[in-house]
Parts: C-alpha cells; structure tokens; sequence
C-alpha cells in the first residue's frame, strides 16, 4: 500500500467535499461526501500505520531490504501526515466560518464520530493485517526448519541403515 497513492485519493476525495459544499446545501450530499472523505482519511491513516509496523518489522529483522530508501519513506510519511493536518484544519475551518457553516459544530461532530468510526476500523484492520504477514511469514520459517530436521533425519536414518549394512557384511 503505497502511501503516496493513498494521500493522492484522500486528496481527489477532499477536492470532493468542497465541490459539494460550495455548490450546494443539502445535508445529504454533503454529508455523503464527507463520508466518503472520512473513509479515505481512514485508509490514509492505515497507510501509516502499517508503515510504522513494517518499518518496525523489518528494524527486527535486519535480513530484509526495505523496497524503498529510508529518506523517500520518510518524506512520503511526513508528507501525507502534514497534509492529513492541513484538510483537517481547513474541514474544520469551512464547518465554522466556510460553506458548511450550516452544518454547524453538530455537522462537525458528526463528522469526527463517523471518522473516528472509520479510523478505528482502519487500525483494526492494519492491524490484522500485519497479523496475518506475521503468521505467514512465521509459518514459512517453521516450514524451512521443518525441511532441515526432515533433511537431517532422513539423512541420519539412511547412514544408519548403510552403517548397519556395512557391519552385516563384514560380519559376515
């Protein structure tokens, strides 16, 4: 999940809501668009939280080489969090002073309880799916050492069976 790729749809979503609220009043639309917002923010945010989780990951296994410099990582993160802060900032500007003034503080808390909603659902699911790699990847690792200690059994019972055709033929 490309970080940059997910603020460029929070951005287009954001571009949405203003379209909406300046050209027209109704409560639905925009708050169906504002919905719509708060899921993209909600994805933004799983972005970065399982980018701090893979960043950790792989700190903890050092084998692994990051698909991406530490720097461009970094500046996609700083990025999307400054500008997450900045549509925060502006949303709330426009439900008290903008065109979603009508909405009012009701409007806007609203809005906070559907995307607190959305974000929760998003940690949830970074979460989980951070999870579900961990287990594969735990899963792979207990299958590779099952392969060395298959390897080495059978390869301990059929020296053992060799060594005991050798003492049967000299034995004989």
């Amino acid at each position: 999940m490309d970080i940059a790729e997910v603020l460029k749809s929070a951005n287009m979503a954001f571009e949405q809501v203003k379209k909406v609220s300046a050209f027209t009043d109704d409560a639905n639309a925009i708050m169906g668009s504002i919905t719509g917002f708060a899921g993209q923010l909600g994805e933004l945010k799983k972005a970065l939280v399982l980018n701090d989780m893979q960043d950790l990951h792989q700190k903890s296994t050092s084998s692994k080489k990051p698909k991406k410099t530490a720097t461009g990582k970094a500046m996609d993160v700083y990025t999307a969090k400054v500008r997450l802060r900045h549509m925060e900032q502006e949303l709330y500007h426009m439900f008290l002073y903008g065109d979603l003034n009508h909405l009012g503080m009701d409007g806007y808390k609203e809005f906070c309880a559907i995307r607190q909603s959305i974000e929760d659902q998003a940690r949830k699911s970074a979460e989980a799916e951070h999870a579900w790699k961990l287990n594969e990847e735990a899963d792979e690792q207990f299958m590779k050492q099952l392969k060395i200690i298959g390897g080495a059994a059978f390869g301990g019972i059929v020296a053992t069976v060799q060594l005991a055709q050798q003492i049967k033929d000299l034995l004989q």
